[in-house]
């Protein structure tokens, strides 16, 4: 499905992959409404780590910057481009 989105919309594209270690994303889930849904165990079992696409077009989103610089990059992207 990515790939085919690719096809159609590239050059016009971007791709980001928020490269947090599993503990952080655990962490993270523990805040979620959705928390019950599904088990650290069950995270575990379908954790993939650094699972990038490995396009030329893909950014990593990484713990070191804060949610709004990541946000203020990727706008600063989006206003280039257009």
């Amino acid at each position: 499905m990515l790939a085919e989105l690719r096809e159609l919309f590239a050059p016009d594209l971007s791709a980001y992959y928020y490269d947090l270690p599993f503990e952080e994303t655990l962490k993270r889930h523990q805040t979620r409404d959705k928390r019950f849904d599904f088990s650290p165990a069950d995270m575990k079992r379908w954790w993939i780590d650094k699972d990038y696409l490995n396009w030329p077009e893909e950014s990593l989103l990484t713990p070191d910057l804060s949610l709004v610089d990541h946000l203020t990059r990727i706008c600063q992207k989006v206003e280039k481009h257009h």
